[in-house]
Order: C-alpha cells, then sequence, then structure tokens
C-alpha cells in the first residue's frame, strides 16, 4: 500500500512540475511576443517621425531638398518592407504559440485536480 501511494505522489509531483513549467514557458513566450510588439512600435515611431520631419524640414530648408527626399524616401521603404522584417513574423508567431501554451496550462489545471485526487 504504501509503494502505492509513493507512485501516486510521484506522479502528482511530475504533473505539477510540468504544469510549473508550462506557466512559465507561456510567460516567456508572452514577454518574448511583448519585446517583438515594442520592436515593431519603434519601427513605426522612426517611420512617423522621419515622414513628418522631411516635409517640415523640407519647408524650412529648400537648399537640401534632396536629403529630405532620401530621408522620406527610405521611410516610404521602410513602410514598405515592414511586413517582411523578422519581428513582424516573430511578433506573429509568438502570440499564435503564447495563446496555445495559456490554452494547454489552463486544461493542466483543470485535470489537476483529478490527478491530486489519485
Amino acid at each position: 500500500m504504501a509503494e502505492s501511494d509513493a507512485g501516486l505522489h510521484r506522479a502528482q509531483a511530475r504533473y505539477w512540475n510540468q504544469t510549473v513549467e508550462l506557466k512559465g514557458l507561456a510567460v516567456l513566450i508572452r514577454l518574448y511576443r511583448d519585446d517583438q510588439a515594442r520592436w515593431i512600435s519603434r519601427l513605426g515611431i522612426v517611420k512617423a517621425l522621419a515622414a513628418s520631419s522631411t516635409i517640415a524640414g523640407w519647408s524650412i530648408w529648400k537648399d537640401y531638398a534632396l536629403v529630405w527626399g532620401i530621408i522620406l524616401a527610405l521611410s516610404q521603404l521602410l513602410d514598405a518592407i515592414k511586413e517582411y522584417l523578422p519581428h513582424q513574423k516573430q511578433q506573429r508567431a509568438a502570440s499564435d504559440l503564447a495563446a496555445m501554451a495559456e490554452s494547454l496550462f489552463i486544461d493542466a489545471q483543470f485535470d489537476w485536480d483529478r490527478v491530486f485526487d489519485g
């Protein structure tokens, strides 16, 4: 009888440890997703500042029209290729993976009662 209780206790401990690891994984994936979202926001801010400042600079300093035109063209190029930058794809994939890990963790929490009861 004691051996069967010990085996049950080991199974419960193993299940609990895996549930804790799953929650930790979900948190790490969410942090990574949020970091990628910050990179995407930074790129958007740089693009917006570049576009706005070049138009203002162009109107004030007309002698440097070529410089302002190049900055504006680079800003538009960044806007065109942003879908192909790795941050966008990684953020989407991390978002999907975070949702899946959270779903698995919720399922594991519901199953924990059965495992705990033996």
